[in-house]
């Protein structure tokens, strides 16, 4: 009988947790700029408001602390979502293979830093593979080219990824009308 009201309480903070979760960061992350200022706001309509001052100050004492908070509230929150989106730019130029887009500003033992530093040391990671790999490709066609013999380098799926000029002269076509072509397509899947 006592586990009856503590299931409830666990199906209602699941319903406040999942509901939470559809509302944007960037509108979470400001209303928590927004309470987290709810104190100081607080404190300081009561002291403005019970001193005695004239009507006209306490209302504008009252909007230029409001208009502060506010405004401080969303350039924080500004600053946070433009920095998240820069890292997110940076990844987004990496899964396009392109390497030269850096975070800039990394502060090392800042948690938005150290993102950003990590992120870079992946993006020159990933540049230097690249390079490698692009300096293997060149290489194995100068070797390819100067053997004189026919290869053809077919992947799982029976594509054709790699072809000597040999290969392609006994084809009878140019290396870019036969690249990533199937094998059956060029009559060489035996």
């Amino acid at each position: 009988m006592a586990s009856m009201p503590l299931i409830s309480l666990v199906k209602k903070s699941d319903k406040l947790w999942k509901k939470r979760r559809r509302i944007p960061f960037e509108r979470r992350l400001f209303f928590n700029m927004l309470y987290s200022g709810l104190p100081g706001i607080f404190l300081s309509a009561i002291l403005l408001w019970t001193h005695p001052y004239s009507l006209d100050h306490k209302v504008e004492g009252t909007v230029l602390v409001l208009c502060l908070w506010l405004g401080i509230s969303y350039a924080i929150r500004n600053n946070v979502i433009h920095s998240l989106r820069v890292l997110s730019n940076v990844i987004a130029a990496l899964q396009e293979e392109d390497f030269s887009f850096r975070a800039t500003q990394a502060v090392q033992g800042d948690a938005l830093g150290d993102l950003a530093l990590e992120i870079n040391h992946l993006a020159r990671t990933l540049e230097l593979e690249r390079l490698g790999s692009v300096e293997t490709a060149n290489l194995l066609r100068k070797v390819m080219d100067e053997a004189g013999v026919v290869i053809f380098a077919i992947t799982p799926d029976h594509r054709l990824c790699l072809v000597s000029r040999a290969g392609a002269a006994f084809l009878g076509k140019h290396e870019d009308q036969i690249l990533n072509r199937t094998a059956p397509e060029l009559g060489i899947d035996d």
